[in-house]
């Protein structure tokens, strides 16, 4: 193999830049400037308006310890925990 080869490429529909990205298996998380994206095996599997601009995504088991929530850091510091695509806890 060589350096920098091709070994997968998914192309998404949404309109904002992806900003951030969490890869788990066939799950991928990501989030660009206002909008966070949830895919399975390549396919949406929701979505999620947040109502400050996201400056970071990380994954985490927050709500029990066998499902992964991400979790959005927002501009207006605040922490949004997700279940699926619906808020689950705000926190200041």
């Amino acid at each position: 193999n060589r350096k920098g080869k091709e070994c997968f490429k998914f192309a998404t529909e949404g309109a904002e830049p992806l900003k951030g990205l969490c890869v788990d298996e066939t799950k991928i998380w990501t989030s660009g400037e206002y909008m966070f994206n949830h895919y399975v095996d390549c396919k949406d599997a929701g979505y999620f308006m947040s109502k400050d601009r996201i400056n970071d995504l990380l994954v985490l088991p927050v709500i029990n310890q066998v499902d992964r929530n991400p979790i959005l850091g927002c501009q207006d510091r605040y922490l949004r925990v997700l279940e699926g695509n619906k808020l689950y806890l705000e926190a200041f």
